[in-house]
């Protein structure tokens, strides 16, 4: 008898040509995760994965990083035992012993091979009765069970096992493509950049800072938040830092004081438009919400996104800010966001912005900035490689 895991995987199964594709991604991920834990073996049949369990010390420290993997629907815990119905037995006994907190039960079996002697009803009805006569305190429901065992025959051996996590879903990470994320401090742009990451994208996150306006304690939060979307990615994520401090001041002495955040937003997106071109990424994310502040106005975001070649995915567009901060939350990088620390767009912006810019005007009070900078975008990247371990 081996313990096992089962990782059912979700939208890939609506996949047709493509589905290998996208299973080889998802099983790349779980595989490296079972690598860097030494768990054990890892193979695939029929629409799943299953991890033999050798090392079981590392086992419940390695769930927290399997249940964060995009594309995984769900996960089972459970025994491979050979074709014998007293050791289908022992096995279901032994999960339902580490299952805790359970009252009810059912039992759920499938033969895939049909020449086994019991059929599927029989093996609901006597296993069921094995487990009530072990556990007295537990009782049927065969509509909504703490716990539902499920018994697959197969040819060579059978599976016994329940579900333990529900997953998040989504697309494996990476398996749509390169995009870059502006990466403020707060709560919306980690979310945003999350989403995106949901959907399948490997995200470049650009944080833009303005040193020594802006100080090491900004970028140790920034680190931190990297490091928790890392958590999604398996691999881990790569942070560039732009250091945008002479761009900012020609904005500030040059420019209408009331156009700063709507020019910063649009130098920061050319910016993101060159990297992203060297980088062989699609398109540039960022955390806007309609309406949430001054510079989310349709007005302000066609003024912003008229600097931009590529596409500018805005996933938190119709979010209002209580769902953002709930997300947030359940991602994990809230308690960070949440703590002090000045980013440049918050430490340079103006006490009465443009909150219905026009896009003429704008253009107008760019040229200023640009003629100041000698029509150059002075920057610099420093990058650092966060991973998830």
């Amino acid at each position: 008898m081996k313990k096992i895991l089962v990782f059912n995987y979700s939208e890939i199964s609506l996949k047709k040509k493509n589905r290998k594709f996208f299973e080889d991604k998802l099983y790349h991920h779980i595989n490296n995760i079972a690598k860097y834990f030494n768990l054990g073996k890892t193979w695939f049949i029929r629409g799943r994965f299953y991890l033999e369990i050798d090392n079981e010390s590392q086992l419940q420290k390695s769930l927290e990083y399997f249940e964060k993997i995009f594309g995984i629907q769900s996960i089972f815990l459970g025994y491979k035992t050979d074709k014998d119905f007293d050791k289908i037995c022992l096995a279901a006994k032994a999960l339902t012993i580490e299952k805790k907190g359970v009252k009810t039960f059912k039992i759920k079996a499938k033969r895939a091979d049909k020449s086994f002697p019991i059929n599927s009803m029989e093996i609901n009805r006597e296993l069921g009765g094995y487990i009530l006569d072990n556990f007295p305190e537990l009782t049927v429901d065969v509509h909504t069970p703490d716990m539902e065992i499920i018994v697959e025959i197969h040819k060579n051996f059978s599976f016994i096992m329940t579900k333990i996590i529900d997953c998040i879903g989504g697309l494996p990470y990476g398996s749509a493509g390169k995009v870059v994320s502006l990466l403020s401090g707060g709560i919306d742009s980690p979310v945003a950049t999350w989403l995106m990451m949901k959907r399948g994208c490997e995200v470049i996150p650009l944080h833009f800072h303005t040193p020594p306006y802006t100080g090491n304690k900004l970028t140790d939060k920034i680190e931190r938040l990297v490091k928790t979307l890392s958590l999604y990615s398996v691999n881990g994520i790569t942070l560039y830092m732009i250091n945008f401090t002479q761009i900012q001041i020609a904005i500030k002495k040059y420019a209408h004081d009331k156009f700063t955040t709507i020019l910063s937003r649009r130098f920061m997106l050319k910016i993101a438009n060159n990297i992203a071109t060297n980088l062989n990424a699609l398109g540039i994310i960022t955390g806007d919400a309609l309406g949430q502040v001054a510079s989310q106005t349709l007005e302000n975001l066609y003024c912003v996104n008229e600097a931009s070649n590529l596409p500018v995915f805005r996933p938190l567009i119709g979010f209002d800010k209580q769902e953002i901060e709930n997300l947030a939350k359940k991602i994990g990088t809230y308690p960070i966001s949440i703590e002090e620390g000045i980013d440049c767009c918050h430490l340079f912006s103006p006490k009465n912005p443009e909150t219905r810019g026009k896009i003429d005007m704008v253009k107008e009070e760019e040229e200023k900035v640009l003629k100041a900078l000698n029509y150059e975008l002075p920057y610099e990247i420093e990058t650092k490689h966060i991973t998830p371990f």
